[in-house]
């Protein structure tokens, strides 16, 4: 009867160790192969963060700044409002820390289920930047 437990509880400890290695492998992958396109260029790196809902130092001078981009004839589109955004965005870092922002990409990933500031979003942005701005923005909180 002892030996028959020891044995079931030997195999679920293997099992879940198993599960467990799976799960850490598919979550490293992911982190590290995005599903957006990330083109490689010579003397470029891609940095990336999840966003918060409106943490982001970025955002207030952003949304400002867009904010009287629209009209009742001209309503809020998602494209117009994305190329507003990276507009902004790429202002923001250039004009605050002089980091040239030559790309912008997305991806959706999952978030956080409240809708306070501080909770992540369900976007994940990647910023094309030169190599030598990879220490700035790792500062800011980007990973590379």
């Amino acid at each position: 009867m002892m030996n028959t437990k020891l044995k079931i509880g030997s195999i679920l400890l293997v099992v879940g160790i198993i599960l467990f290695g799976i799960l850490w492998i598919w979550t490293t992958q992911t982190d590290i192969h995005p599903q957006v396109n990330l083109p490689q260029e010579q003397g470029r790196t891609w940095v990336s963060k999840h966003l918060t809902q409106c943490a982001e130092e970025w955002q207030p001078g952003v949304y400002q700044r867009n904010k009287d981009k629209y009209t009742d004839t001209e309503p809020f589109n998602k494209g117009t409002n994305l190329i507003l955004m990276d507009e902004g965005i790429k202002d923001f870092y250039k004009e605050n820390y002089g980091i040239i922002i030559y790309d912008i990409r997305r991806e959706q990933v999952t978030g956080q289920a409240c809708e306070a500031c501080h909770c992540l979003s369900d976007t994940k942005l990647f910023l094309q930047i030169a190599d030598k701005d990879v220490s700035k923005m790792l500062e800011l909180g980007y990973t590379k």
